[in-house]
């Protein structure tokens, strides 16, 4: 496989991961909050709490080391999210733990995993980028 192909490779599944992060997230909060067309059903809501959860939970999945998740976590954003969370990775797990927890729930989201979410998002999306330059470089 070519260096091209291989990032262009990185980068779609990097988008594509951060867009289903995103738009779930923002779904919940425009709900949540009431704002800008957060007229979302009871089950475009679950769906959108079950959907970011999979996602949480693949997340965690992964850097814990557990096996068995259907859902693909780009390697470039769990390098990324090892590198932030550094020595408190095993003190962050709980963090991601909590966040599934509340999505799986029924209760508003509250501030700490709203927290742990968008620093989530924040580094999906500080990943796709990264690898859309890499790519636009070549």
């Amino acid at each position: 496989m070519s260096d091209l192909t291989l990032l262009a490779n990185q980068y779609a599944a990097s988008a594509e991961f951060l867009k289903g992060m995103n738009s779930a997230l923002l779904r919940i909060k425009k709900a949540q909050f009431g704002v800008g067309g957060g007229e979302a059903s009871p089950a475009e809501l679950r769906r959108s709490r079950d959907e970011l959860a999979q996602l949480v939970e693949a997340v965690y999945a992964r850097l814990s080391n557990e096996a068995g998740r259907t859902v693909m976590v780009p390697e470039e954003l769990l390098e990324r999210l090892r590198a932030e969370y550094g020595t408190q990775l095993s003190w962050r797990l709980p963090d991601l733990q909590e966040a599934i927890m509340a999505l799986r729930g029924s209760e508003p989201l509250g501030e700490r995993a709203l927290k742990t979410l968008d620093e989530l998002c924040g580094a999906a999306d500080a990943t796709a980028s990264a690898s859309f330059r890499r790519l636009w470089r070549r």
